[in-house]
């Protein structure tokens, strides 16, 4: 039979007070590997905090705006998976900019109809809002995949939206 000694079991007595007592037990075949500690807070050995190994039950869609950000600080420092709270950063700040991509979409599309202008440039605004937004829930998805970076991922669609808006805004009629 064999006793495979650890840290915690036999911790508060020496190397050799060790040995007797397990050899009293009756075990022959003793492996012993135990780290020597100096002291009990010894930076040497243990460098980790203790809040480094704790578990993220925390999602970042039911935080508040900055502390979203401070999690996805806490995760890059414990070495734990960021990108889907660091998307989410990022798309919270990219999303207040959708209403003025729809004003700027309507506005454009405003003076491109002959007959029934109100109710053709009220679905022509939907179907780019539509449009907008599944691009959006794509570019998001992808980024939170790791596919690509979480900043384009929440961005492109803004900014793609915005030039095609500026441009239809250009060559619009009025």
């Amino acid at each position: 039979m064999k006793l495979s000694l650890s840290n915690g079991l036999f911790s508060k007595l020496g190397i050799k007070e060790n040995f007797a007592a397990v050899k009293e037990l009756g075990f022959k075949n003793i492996e012993f590997n135990m780290k020597s500690v100096k002291k009990e807070h010894d930076t040497d050995v243990y460098r980790e905090q203790p809040d480094t190994f704790r578990r993220s039950a925390v999602r970042a869609e039911e935080l508040p705006f900055l502390d979203v950000r401070l999690l996805v600080e806490d995760l890059k420092a414990a070495g734990l998976p960021f990108i889907e709270a660091q998307a989410d950063y990022y798309h919270r700040i990219s999303f207040s900019v959708v209403s003025f991509i729809v004003i700027v979409l309507s506005i454009s599309m405003g003076g491109r109809f002959k007959k029934n202008i109100l109710l053709m440039s009220l679905l022509a605004s939907l179907a780019a809002a539509v449009v907008f937004y599944v691009t959006e829930m794509i570019t998001m998805m992808m980024a939170r995949l790791g596919y690509f970076h979480p900043f384009i991922g929440a961005w492109f669609p803004v900014f793609v939206f915005i030039v095609v808006g500026f441009f239809l805004l250009r060559t619009a009629k009025t």
